[in-house]
């Protein structure tokens, strides 16, 4: 009944390998203080972006941050952009460290059912993995999404993988949710998106 919950919350919130199996804890990862980082004249150092609770629209003050792979997005208050390691970024939460989202670019001639069986196989057998139609995420601006695959760990983690691959600005993004099954999640996971959407390079 409980893994039946977590899916079903998972899927009305938004309808990595938990990191990869080498490289530091996400929760673990030093961040740093709060820098001034500086836009060029065609950004904003603020902007207000919509966030959905509860079915409800909301609008958040968010501040441009620079990712390390070139690229840049506005984060809310209490979330914070680091770099774990070369060619990887994870999206942490003041709120609740077990939450988090990787961030990494791939090569835009990637070939998806390949990447995507690749992961198959590198997830364990008693995981449960659902390849899911792009269209059932929560926000359209991720309908087009190359990759949808949601994954269940068993108990004790009760922890929900999200996987998606999407294609911004002719860059391959791919997106790891790591999602326990906490309270929390209702007000972390909708504020992940409307701050992933704001990803440019």
């Amino acid at each position: 009944m409980k893994k039946c919950t977590a899916l079903a919350m998972t899927l009305l919130l938004f309808t990595s390998l938990i990191a990869c199996q080498s490289g530091p804890d996400p929760r673990e990862v030093e961040k740093p203080a709060k820098s001034e980082q500086v836009p060029d004249q065609s950004q904003a150092s603020e902007v207000e972006i919509e966030v959905i609770l509860e079915g409800m629209s909301e609008k958040e003050k968010a501040y441009f941050t620079e990712g390390t792979m070139n690229y840049y997005m506005y984060g809310l208050d209490k979330f914070t952009l680091v770099s774990e390691e070369p060619g990887k970024d994870i999206l942490l939460t003041d709120y609740d460290s077990d939450f988090f989202v990787r961030i990494e670019k791939l090569d835009r001639e990637a070939n998806i059912p390949a990447f995507k069986e690749q992961l198959r196989q590198s997830l364990s057998s008693t995981w449960t993995i659902h390849d899911l139609d792009p269209k059932e995420l929560f926000d359209p601006y991720f309908h087009d999404a190359q990759l949808y695959l949601l994954v269940e760990t068993p108990a004790p983690q009760q922890t929900n993988l999200l996987y998606v691959v999407k294609d911004i600005d002719k860059q391959r993004f791919l997106f790891t949710f790591h999602l326990p099954n906490k309270e929390t999640a209702e007000g972390i996971i909708p504020r992940f998106w409307a701050m992933l959407k704001t990803i440019n390079h």
